[in-house]
């Protein structure tokens, strides 16, 4: 996954050991104390455990039900807050839903804005957030989502016969 990081941003390199698969921040960390983008892929095979939303189609997902199930445990922790629904939209051209919250941690709001995403190589959470202590992304990502564009792994090279 590819996205143009927002003017004065940092886009921080991700490997194969990392647990993310991109990652932007304001101010180049890593962690959630800044304002930041990032994606995680889960492949076919970790969600084939996960059945309850994989559909009869060939990789494809049930990214209403998905939702449902972080909506049930959202609404269980007194820490998050303004829960809502998104609209349904494509990211990248694939099919995406998402929600937005508040969460409170050490006494200071953040806003989250989270995205699933179903795509032929798995699920794809793609999570914005601000700052803690703000309740509002911040307006650089505003239509980052737009700029989503998908790489496809590299196929295993043929041994030479």
């Amino acid at each position: 996954m590819r996205a143009k990081a927002p003017e004065g941003w940092t886009e921080l390199p991700v490997d194969d050991t990392a647990p993310l698969d991109y990652l932007a921040s304001r101010d180049g960390t890593t962690g959630f104390s800044t304002a930041s983008i990032r994606a995680w892929r889960f492949a076919p095979e970790i969600i084939a455990n996960r059945r309850n939303i994989t559909l009869d189609e060939p990789d494809s997902y049930d990214l209403d039900l998905l939702i449902g199930n972080w909506l049930h445990g959202m609404l269980a922790d007194s820490r998050v807050s303004s829960f809502s629904l998104l609209p349904a939209r494509t990211i990248g051209g694939a099919p995406a839903r998402g929600y937005t919250y508040i969460r409170v941690s050490d006494g200071l709001p953040t806003r989250y804005e989270a995205w699933e995403v179903g795509r032929r190589d798995g699920l794809w959470d793609i999570t914005l957030n601000s700052a803690p202590g703000e309740t509002e992304l911040p307006p650089e990502l505003d239509g980052i989502l737009d700029t989503i564009t998908w790489t496809d792994a590299p196929t295993p090279s043929t041994p030479p016969t």
